[in-house]
């Protein structure tokens, strides 16, 4: 009852132009609530979107990039990608630029810490090895929560400190989610780091670089060629498989690793080393060789879909859980309100991964249902005409993890069903 809609204030939205001062952790805490409650209401968050954009605060830079990248409702992806753009634009930058630049730090300052002075004494918070925040005593011991304040203590700054420390975890949860996503996509893209750049806004974050020491970087020449394999340690350096350091020349070129780009030994190599120091890796780069199957048919075409699972047969509310837990996202329903794909964006190339399955209908009905094809399209291609990309065009480890992807939802089919056209409701 208390979400039933009673009006509209879109008539006044000239009024956000004031939330671009809005702190950007409560301004995206908001918004992230707003948009998953009430998604259908997109002139509402858009002209939300247009008023917070202006401030150039970094978390909501961030936001912006994450809603660029894949959202449930079309027109609010566009808005998303539209306000990036202006402020890359404005700032002379990439859109890739402009989102290592503005990283957040939730408060914490090149060594990892935030200091909290509390009256006489001065608390720390650091992120401990699960990257959780960890509060430490003026000894430097680990405790719970902040003690009560003293009788002497100054009450303002008892309450600064406290409401500082809320803030920073909040934002910490919001940097982390946003950029194991965006490291993700920059994989499957085959995004290229020069090295100055990536040690300036990677290297040397108190919280990217938590992050990319749980990754596996490769040096590469201009033409892609692979050069080196690296892990960044805590203490800065650069190791190898076998735990020598890797010296980077000043104009080394750097992307994510993956284990369709190195040789089998190599990713194995990896694997165990990441045992071997107990680490557990941001996500799966070395576990995920590349599909055996085919560019061009029998004629001689080139071959634009990947078909093998077709007719593994389920319902369509276990296939629904498949797909979004991976990311991926329900497509726009079509004339008589069916849809029949899920879709997961990745805007830094221009690709739209789309699963295609039998069908359901909005409402959502838990019917039969069967996995179908998947395919790749030029998400900057406009109109109806086809807008499948050939298989040959798609980066490699992109149509890798997509395979896969695909492989997790017909796992969590039943199984192929040779009959499976003749029991679909439609």
């Amino acid at each position: 009852k208390m979400s039933e809609y009673l009006g509209s204030a879109i008539g006044e939205k000239g009024l956000l132009a004031l939330s671009m001062y809005t702190p950007g952790h409560e301004a995206v805490s908001l918004l992230q609530q707003y948009t998953r409650d009430h998604y259908q209401r997109r002139s509402q968050i858009e002209a939300m979107l247009d008023g917070l954009a202006p401030g150039n605060d970094p978390l909501v830079i961030q936001l912006l990039l994450g809603l660029a990248r894949r959202y449930r409702t079309a027109s609010v992806q566009e808005k998303a990608r539209n306000l990036v753009q202006q402020i890359a634009e404005r700032n002379g930058w990439t859109q890739d630029q402009l989102a290592d630049r503005t990283i957040p730090t939730a408060g914490l300052d090149d060594t990892g810490t935030l200091p909290l002075v509390y009256g006489d004494r001065t608390f720390t918070m650091v992120l401990d090895a699960a990257m959780k925040p960890e509060l430490r005593n003026p000894d430097g011991k680990v405790i719970k929560a902040l003690p009560e304040a003293r009788q002497n203590d100054d009450a303002a700054q008892i309450k600064e400190a406290k409401a500082q420390f809320s803030t920073s975890k909040k934002e910490l949860k919001q940097v982390i989610d946003g950029q194991s996503s965006r490291l993700f996509e920059a994989m499957c893209a085959g995004r290229i780091w020069p090295l100055a750049e990536w040690r300036e806004y990677l290297h040397r974050h108190p919280i990217a670089s938590r992050l990319i020491q749980r990754l596996v970087w490769l040096q590469v020449d201009e033409s892609g060629q692979i050069l080196a394999s690296f892990r960044p340690t805590e203490d800065g350096s650069l190791i190898n498989t076998e735990d020598d350091e890797v010296e980077l020349p000043d104009n080394a070129l750097l992307r994510l690793g993956h284990a369709s780009l190195v040789d089998p030994a190599v990713a194995k190599a990896w694997v165990k080393h990441f045992k071997d120091y107990k680490l557990t890796p941001l996500f799966a780069q070395m576990t995920r060789e590349s599909p055996a199957i085919a560019f061009k048919d029998a004629k001689g075409f080139d071959v634009k879909a990947i078909n093998d699972h077709e007719g593994w047969v389920s319902d369509s509310f276990t296939l629904r859980g498949a797909f979004t837990k991976l990311g991926y996202q329900r497509a726009q329903a079509e004339d008589g309100g069916f849809f029949y794909e899920y879709t997961k964006e990745f805007p830094s190339v221009g690709i739209r991964v789309v699963m295609e399955f039998s069908g359901n209908t909005l409402p959502e009905e838990n019917v039969t249902a069967a996995l179908k094809a998947l395919r790749f399209d030029d998400a900057r291609q406009r109109g109806w005409g086809d807008k499948a990309l050939a298989l040959a065009a798609v980066p490699p480890v992109l149509l890798t993890e997509a395979y896969a992807d695909y492989l997790t939802v017909a796992k969590a089919c039943g199984g192929y069903d040779a009959d499976w056209e003749k029991k679909m409701p439609w």
